[in-house]
């Protein structure tokens, strides 16, 4: 059986679908979504909607909640003006437009659908397979796992990735856009970038 870990998406569907056919998953596959499907790129709502239905055939599949779809419900769960405003400096309004919401006078005028609001929040924060754990944004150094803050999990960046000597985990995390995958010690990153006109990045090891 295969697992794989594909890096974020950020609404750039036509990547995905490249990405996908490239590594072609199977029956008794993993695939590992490590967040950030939604934001920024063009079509938000085809994402949700391609990682929703790719179980097909099955596949196992993972879908790890990112600060991205953080910061969507967010907003959803409290209307605060402050919310809207944060992700709407992220990337919010693009994902809007893809599900045709509009904004006026500076606030939404409708939401997600209930389904793929429900999918966001049902979303882990983290994924471990034997000795590799599969994260968002990555795991603070010198905290055992168990309690590790679930923020720090979608949020954190340099006091992770530039401390890779301090993690013992084999981890594989996005949030952390890099010009190439990223390999220090036992971390990759496979945030490529591919909203940025980078490539979309996977990560596979068998199991």
């Amino acid at each position: 059986m295969a697992t794989w870990a594909i890096g974020d998406v950020h609404g750039c569907l036509d990547k995905l679908r490249r990405l996908w056919a490239e590594i072609g998953p199977g029956p008794g596959d993993r695939v590992v979504f490590l967040g950030d499907m939604i934001d920024r790129g063009p079509d938000s709502r085809g994402v949700l909607s391609f990682v929703r239905g790719a179980g097909r055939h099955g596949v196992s599949v993972v879908a790890l909640r990112g600060n991205h779809e953080q910061m969507c419900l967010d907003w959803h769960t409290t209307r605060n003006p402050a919310a809207w405003s944060m992700w709407r400096t992220n990337g919010g309004r693009d994902t809007l437009e893809s599900y045709g919401v509009p904004v006026e006078g500076g606030v939404p005028l409708g939401d997600l659908p209930p389904d793929d609001i429900a999918f966001l929040a049902s979303m882990p924060r983290l994924h471990q397979e034997g000795a590799v754990v599969f994260v968002h944004a990555g795991l603070r150094p010198g905290v055992p796992l168990e309690r590790q803050d679930p923020d720090d999990l979608i949020w954190i960046r340099d006091a992770f990735y530039r401390n890779a000597d301090q993690v013992p985990h084999r981890v594989v995390f996005g949030h952390t856009p890099f010009p190439e995958v990223y390999r220090s010690g036992r971390i990759v990153g496979i945030d490529t970038g591919a909203v940025y006109g980078g490539w979309l990045s996977r990560f596979g090891t068998l199991t």
